[in-house]
């Protein structure tokens, strides 16, 4: 969902009336895209059970056969829709058929896919370290890890390099098609997310916090406002099967408090208590001030939206992107990362009861969102397009 979102936010930033826009993405998309005036067009993608698959198991995203197909079918739409611009977003195969083409391709990433990151890349996310534990990985593994990692990130580009010949590239980590394009947004800031060096065709944008069509649930008015409310949003590419202990962890804190868990569609088996509230979606332009703190995926969409309420967050990883955002928010201080594969509901309790009792974590989120605030979306974009059509 976060790579339909952010190109809808791209899209709303833009004055309709100067620019003709189509947005091609997977079938199951298309009444949203259409409800809000957009032209649509259906793509084919990797349906998202298998593609949750592939991450959670740290496989490479695409073999030959399936990047060349969704480059096929780049080119036919392409030829159809006849853009003097494409903007793609974790549609990787752009880099190929948009250079055949010879359409500039602008391309919507974060900073911290960038080979150029200051951080240390962390303890991946992967199957080997759930059944190892950190523990272990860091006491007799960790000299191994960046070996581990570039191997990885080679073994992805080695599998489409066929298909990247094709327009002369040669690619030896998989960092750079992520990064890759005529020019480059990152939906972060240099300040959260640094890089040793930045290329004159890459750009900071800032945030892409998008918000679902929605209005407030009708029990909203009736939360109690002395309390505090805690928004607890796993996203589309969350596992649900955790919700039972976030909200044992949270409930064990007293009833002083509104848990509201947003479900993006999913179906859920939670107990019905006094204290928690479900809903499928909030609309997120209107929450500023409303939540004491988030709990979610670790993901840059729901980490964006917290932090740009100044709000500080808890990420439970599922995946390496949800990883590599929340270890820099918390370098900055503004949340905890935490693992999926071992929460418990007394983890849960015991971080929300430090990030309460600490002040450092409100400062760095409000920080963050000064930091945020000083981006005008519609103006960079505008300003980006124009200059590339």
């Amino acid at each position: 969902m976060a790579h339909l979102a952010r190109p809808l936010k791209i899209i709303k930033s833009l004055e309709a009336s100067e620019f003709d826009i189509a947005l091609a993405a997977d079938l199951k998309y298309q009444n949203l895209i259409e409800s809000i005036g957009i032209v649509f067009q259906p793509l084919a993608s990797i349906p998202a059970e298998l593609f949750s698959d592939i991450v959670d198991k740290a496989n490479p995203i695409y073999s030959e056969s399936v990047f060349n197909s969704h480059i096929d079918e780049d080119l036919k739409i392409i030829e159809k829709v006849k853009p003097d611009i494409v903007v793609g977003d974790f549609r990787h195969s752009l880099s190929v058929s948009c250079r055949l083409s010879k359409v500039k391709y602008v391309n919507i990433t974060n900073a911290y896919w960038s080979p150029e990151i200051v951080s240390r890349f962390p303890i991946p996310e992967a199957p080997a370290v759930r059944i190892l534990g950190e523990r272990f990985i860091k006491l007799f593994c960790m000299p191994f890890v960046p070996i581990i990692i570039k191997f990885n990130f080679f073994n992805m580009a080695f599998l489409v390099r066929k298909s990247t010949a094709r327009i002369g590239l040669k690619f030896n980590d998989y960092r750079n098609i992520i990064t890759d394009g005529d020019v480059i947004l990152f939906c972060d800031t240099p300040e959260l997310v640094p890089l040793k060096q930045n290329k004159p065709n890459q750009f900071y944008i800032g945030p892409l916090i998008w918000s679902m069509p929605c209005e407030f649930p009708a029990w909203w008015p009736t939360l109690a406002p002395n309390k505090k409310k805690i928004l607890v949003s796993l996203g589309s590419s969350g596992n649900l099967d955790v919700l039972p202990v976030i909200i044992a962890g949270l409930r064990s804190l007293g009833e002083d408090i509104h848990i509201i868990v947003t479900l993006s569609g999913k179906k859920n088996n939670l107990p019905a208590f006094p204290n928690v509230h479900t809903v499928d979606f909030l609309p997120f332009d209107n929450l500023e001030k409303e939540f004491a703190l988030v709990i979610g995926n670790g993901g840059s969409p729901i980490c964006h939206a917290s932090l740009s309420w100044g709000t500080p967050c808890i990420g439970i990883i599922f995946n390496n992107d949800q990883l590599l955002n929340m270890i820099h928010v918390q370098n900055r201080g503004a949340g905890v990362l935490l693992r999926f594969w071992n929460l418990t509901a007394e983890i849960i309790k015991s971080t929300v009861e430090h990030i309460f009792s600490s002040e450092s974590y409100s400062r760095s989120a409000k920080s963050l969102k000064k930091e945020f605030e000083n981006y005008d979306l519609g103006k960079i974009v505008k300003k980006i397009v124009t200059e590339n059509t």
